[in-house]
């Protein structure tokens, strides 16, 4: 996982945790619209309750005062007595029927679901049987006036939750951030402790104040140890290596010239034969030399002196003559001598393995050396082209051992595939 998803993991988190903060809000004050509506039909139940009491207490003193057409109203527009179901009727709308009306009990009936800001429409109806007669006493609630009150009380109640949960939203980004720059600092100071670490030269990690980051740079160091260990033997191996057979190649070498010296009176067609043989013995000796240097721990064991480019190009065509075909093929240097810092033995390595190609893949036309200002090119043409020629793209190894020493002294390498041969260009650092 990378910093820029850590840093999205965070943020993802604490826009679920503030949504569980507003869902807690939210629930809070369903819960407080809820109770406030419950709390509010129970008082009305009781001051209901109290008023048919009350109301049944004057009737009994004076009837006459209170029934018929003319009686006097007991009550007002939101809570009345009422001496029969059709006054009761009269006064409210989408009144019960009389039967569901039950006798000695509060009958609760919602008109109307007011939601979370809005009391519900609400009626209150008490039956009471009397000597043969039934009255009714009856609340119905202004929700316009209660809608206030109820939004009064809910304002008073989300106050504090609000402040609550924006305290923790808040802190809880604050934490956020800190955490994310925290993080970032211990990131970064792991990458530059990372910068500072080599093969040859290993250094502690740093200590840091998180478990994981701490166990991570933990882990990066076990692998550069691990890392240099295998890079060392590998080293070792190379420069072992590269002695012996350089022993080998040197015991080989000197036979075969003291060979050539014995057999002067060779045949052609034997001659050719020693040929291959003196060619495969330089070829074995340019590679484990350039394996040897390049086996090298760092920069610093390469001593560096001023190189020309055509005393090198020159000596490259001298010591590779046996791979030229000198009837058919055609060797051209143009352009001034280019002068520089670098490391001789290896670009001479470098340089053999190039023009010892160039000879190799050329039985007939041109092999030109090019030289610039910051660059040298060598390009080989085929007279006519050879078939296949144009595909391909390198030698095998030496290339390779090419590429490997170019990389070691900061050149630029670039191969152009030609119908007719190819160019290889190297550039000067800069």
């Amino acid at each position: 996982m990378d910093f820029s998803q850590l840093q999205f993991k965070q943020f993802k988190a604490t826009l679920i945790v503030a949504l569980l903060l507003f869902t807690f809000i939210f629930i809070y004050l369903s819960y407080s619209s809820f109770s406030y509506q419950k709390e509010y039909i129970t008082r009305k139940i009781d001051v209901l309750q109290g008023f048919a009491e009350r109301s049944m207490t004057r009737l009994q003193t004076n009837p006459s005062l209170y029934k018929g057409d003319d009686a006097t109203i007991l009550g007002d527009d939101r809570m009345q007595f009422v001496s029969s179901y059709q006054q009761l009727s009269t006064h409210l709308n989408n009144v019960p029927k009389e039967q569901h009306i039950q006798t000695g009990k509060v009958n609760l009936y919602i008109n109307q679901f007011g939601g979370l800001w809005s009391v519900s429409e609400v009626i209150l109806i008490y039956r009471i049987h009397h000597q043969g007669e039934d009255y009714f006493a009856y609340f119905h609630n202004n929700t316009r006036f209660n809608d206030l009150e109820l939004q009064t009380f809910l304002t008073d109640k989300m106050q504090p939750a609000i402040i609550t949960a924006s305290a923790l939203i808040i802190a809880l980004f604050i934490f956020q951030l800190f955490q994310i720059s925290r993080v970032s600092s211990m990131v970064f100071e792991l990458a530059n402790w990372a910068d500072t670490v080599s093969a040859g030269k290993p250094i502690a990690p740093p200590k840091m104040k998180s478990g994981g980051i701490n166990y991570l740079a933990k882990t990066i160091n076990k692998s550069l140890d691990t890392f240099s260990h295998i890079l060392e033997k590998e080293h070792a191996f190379a420069r072992f290596s590269s002695h012996e057979l350089r022993t080998q190649v040197a015991v080989l070498s000197a036979n075969m010239e003291l060979l050539e010296l014995i057999m002067n009176d060779l045949k052609p067609q034997e001659r050719r034969v020693l040929n291959r043989m003196l060619s495969a013995i330089e070829d074995m000796k340019y590679q484990t030399e350039a394996l040897l240097w390049l086996s090298k721990e760092t920069e610093k064991d390469l001593v560096t002196e001023m190189c020309s480019i055509k005393k090198i190009v020159a000596k490259s065509v001298e010591e590779n003559q046996l791979y030229l075909n000198h009837e058919q093929v055609k060797v051209v240097i143009v352009g001034d001598d280019l002068s520089f810092v670098s490391h001789p033995t290896l670009l001479q390595i470098a340089c053999n393995n190039l023009i010892r190609n160039a000879f190799q893949n050329t039985e007939q036309g041109q092999v030109t050396v090019e030289i610039n200002e910051r660059s040298f090119t060598i390009t080989n043409q085929n007279e006519p082209p050879l078939k296949g020629q144009q595909t391909q793209t390198g030698f095998g190894i030496g290339l390779i051992i090419v590429e490997r020493i170019l990389d070691k002294l900061q050149f630029a390498y670039h191969v152009d595939g030609l119908d007719s041969g190819r160019s290889v260009q190297i550039t000067l650092p800069e």
